[in-house]
């Protein structure tokens, strides 16, 4: 399933979700709670999926927590050191949504100082780094500490915002300037979220202050605000000073590569019609109430290339995808980053330079539904599924390798338009199908992910198997068969020489000895079901099946675990 791909394309990136975040006085660090410090060879795995750069996290509440300075670089150093040897250059992140060690926080006006002195110390240790990312998204922290008041120090207010971006972006600047000290030829790798406000006429006022507002971050680094800014009165009207904001034109900072996190929810639609909305969407301005909600569901956003073109002609910087993420079924995860993608292949023969894309949340994250404030345990995956405690390779890290490598991923749900394409159309996608027997909860798993398929019973599928089973799977085109029921096992072992050129499922039950006989003797994929919700089974199992999983696994109330069988017992391998 792969075709060369084009000659023009970006480099691919890779990146970890590493936030070390805090809500009131817990700090939350996602690598811990994906198991990353705990397995040591992640790394290597990571790193066998061909990416030129990976944003890596030497972050700076992990690495010096207390006022005594003390820094164990053991660990980074080995990594690093690995990093380097295969040809990675990592891009070296030292804040992810934090507001520093527990000692200052995003108001303390010595902020910048101690973040830049941390700056220096890891460019002393690593003068071979080039690359860096002081602060990752910095307006977007600012909003979500100082203006929501979501995390630390859980201001709600205008004058605390824009401390908490100048305190970063000062930050930002004189962390440069003090690796550059040991490094002249360092370069900043600024990332922000690509955001964009669309609203109905009566908010277009709030729309257009935000859409200026999203530029704050990277028009601080390069020198843009002045007295002819569009939010320079704004800026002095909520307590910030001109000698504040003359510090960046004095001190200019442009960054090597605009890095630009594109999100489903990247793009906001605002509507004064509250009721038609959820309350937690809900907000309000000094004039108005009204919805803040993810644009591409009233079908007004922009989309990734049109944002990508204005980050060009606003900045003429080289720019990189710098995350790219869809917590989402495997197939639209797929389709989002093939999106991602295409639309940046198209831009760069246009001449508009984008040079990498970056394959985020290499093992995903936890929590992020609630933004990080609850810690449910709510695991999404990434290109790694690690919920059993190792990495598993889902379809994202084969799609990885092929475009690393120069080729085209190719697979038949590429074809059907993703969920955020299928809500403003009442048509059912069409295109290959699955052939699903006995299966009722895999066929509403296949209506609710829009993937076409075929339903038969037990007795139609043995109808069909026989010597002319292959050229009815031709004829309907099918890609994949899933065998469910109380006969599943009977019809595998009754059909599978006329299945051996095609992907088959098999879903069970309970422990059936034949069939985990089957799985270890073809490569079939077999499932048992421990879960007491059937339709998370379901689609649990149909994300394993589009991974291309062999062998035998079982699904869980919390996760998917891999076993296998000794004589007729049911083992766990954690």
């Amino acid at each position: 399933m792969e075709t060369k791909s084009q000659s023009c394309s970006p480099e691919l990136w890779g990146g970890v979700e590493c936030t070390i975040n805090r809500v009131g006085d817990v700090f939350r660090d996602q690598l811990e709670d994906v198991g990353y410090y705990q397995r040591e060879t992640d790394l290597e795995k990571i790193a066998a999926l061909g990416f030129k750069k990976l944003r890596y996290p030497v972050l700076w509440e992990k690495h010096q927590p207390g006022l005594d300075g003390k820094i164990d670089w053991q660990h980074v150093s080995r990594e690093l050191g690995a990093l380097r040897v295969k040809g990675i250059m990592p891009i070296a992140g030292l804040l992810h949504h934090g507001s520093g060690p527990k000692h200052t926080n995003l108001l303390d006006p010595d902020f910048p100082a101690k973040l830049a002195d941390y700056a220096g110390k890891v460019a002393a240790q690593f003068p071979w780094l080039e690359y860096y990312t002081p602060v990752n998204e910095p307006l977007t922290t600012a909003r979500f500490s100082g203006l929501y008041g979501f995390w630390f120090p859980h201001h709600r207010s205008d004058k605390s915002f824009l401390k908490m971006l100048l305190n970063q972006m000062k930050a930002v600047v004189i962390s440069m300037q003090a690796i550059r000290k040991i490094n002249p030829s360092a370069k900043l790798v600024q990332t922000e979220d690509l955001s964009r406000t669309h609203s109905t006429p009566l908010l277009s006022y709030q729309a257009r202050f935000e859409n200026y507002r999203r530029w704050l971050s990277y028009d601080l680094l390069c020198g843009y605000v002045n007295r002819s800014h569009p939010l320079w009165k704004y800026l002095l009207s909520k307590g910030v000073t001109e000698k504040e904001l003359l510090f960046f034109k004095e001190n200019k900072c442009k960054p090597a590569v605009m890095g630009c996190n594109y999100y489903i929810t990247s793009e906001r639609y605002l509507d004064e019609s509250i009721e038609s909305y959820p309350l937690e969407s809900h907000g309000r301005n000094a004039r108005h109430k009204y919805a803040d909600t993810a644009s591409v569901r009233s079908n007004k956003h922009f989309g990734l290339k049109k944002l990508l073109k204005e980050v060009w002609h606003r900045y003429q910087i080289p720019i990189a995808i710098t995350e790219c993420h869809l917590n989402c079924t495997r197939e639209d995860q797929l389709r989002w980053l093939n999106e991602t993608w295409t639309s940046c292949c198209e831009l760069k023969q246009v001449g508009v330079p984008v040079i990498a894309v970056t394959a985020w949340s290499l093992l995903g994250a936890h929590d992020w539904d609630s933004l990080l404030t609850k810690r449910k345990r709510s695991y999404e995956t990434g290109v790694f599924d690690v919920s059993a405690g190792k990495l598993r390779p889902t379809a994202l890290s084969k799609m990885i390798r092929q475009l690393a490598d120069g080729r085209r991923y190719m697979h038949p749900l590429l074809e059907q338009p993703g969920w955020w394409q299928r809500i403003h159309t009442d048509s059912f996608p069409t295109g290959r199908p699955l052939i699903i027997v006995d299966g009722s909860i895999f066929e509403q798993a296949c209506l609710e992910r829009g993937i076409p398929y075929i339903s038969l019973t037990a007795a139609e599928f043995l109808d069909h198997c026989g010597e002319y089973m292959d050229d009815w799977m031709r004829d309907n085109n099918a890609w994949g068969v899933i065998l469910s029921g109380e006969n599943c096992c009977y019809l595998l072992r009754s059909c599978l020489k006329n299945l051996a050129h095609i992907p088959v499922m098999t879903a069970i039950y309970a422990a059936d000895p034949e069939c985990f006989e089957i799985s270890n003797e073809f490569e079939v994929l077999t499932i048992q079901n421990k879960s007491s919700n059937g339709m998370k089974f379901a689609h649990d199992a149909m994300n394993l099946f589009i991974d291309e999983a062999k062998g035998m696994w079982t699904v869980f109330e919390e996760g998917i675990r891999k076993n296998r069988m000794a004589n007729t017992d049911y083992l766990l391998i954690k």
